[in-house]
């Protein structure tokens, strides 16, 4: 399954349909519920609470999902998340960094990735960005599951990681970085 761009909610004669989509308008995930607080508490538990930024929008019947994705991509909220790594293999660091950048290539919510090795610090710096981690926790544990894959490791204390910074920013419709909030 694709990971979802948008998230939508929907009021229908029998209860709540929570539908995801991505960025193309593709549904990609539908469930129905009983009420919104039954489908606000299902997207709790599918993304962690990830997703923070809800926008009412009054819609019409026919209004095409291409219509919505537009209106919503104007409005495009993203975080720039900044993170480091201590306690790695000075060794390994060039590789781990190469590694996690490879990984979160792969992973196509994270946006504008940079890793790189800091020898004389011994530490492993890392940013994105990313639609939804309001708290840099979710790219955290990316880094964290990135790390692991690359030193074959089967486990990394989650406290070598810090979370230095995380910025709310909007991209206007060219992707250009708009305005900081």
């Amino acid at each position: 399954m694709a990971y979802p761009d948008f998230l939508a909610i929907e009021k229908k004669p029998t209860g709540f349909q929570f539908d995801r989509y991505t960025s193309k308008g593709k549904k990609v995930g539908s469930t129905w519920h009983e009420s919104k607080a039954d489908a606000l508490r299902q997207v709790d538990y599918e993304f962690s609470g990830c997703y923070s930024d809800w926008h009412e929008m009054p819609i019409d019947a026919g209004t095409p999902i291409e219509s919505i994705i537009e209106h919503l991509s104007v409005h495009r909220v993203f975080y720039r998340v900044l993170l480091t790594a201590g306690s790695l293999p000075s060794t390994m660091g060039a590789k781990v960094a190469e590694d996690v950048s490879n990984g979160f290539s792969k992973l196509p919510w994270n946006k504008n990735v940079f890793c790189f090795w800091e020898g004389d610090q011994n530490l492993l710096f890392l940013s994105a960005h990313h639609p939804y981690d309001d708290k840099g926790i979710v790219v955290g544990t990316e880094l964290v599951e990135e790390i692991v894959k690359s030193l074959k490791l089967r486990y990394l204390d989650e406290r070598t990681i810090k979370i230095i910074k995380v910025e709310k920013f909007r991209l206007n419709t060219n992707n250009a970085v708009e305005v900081d909030i």
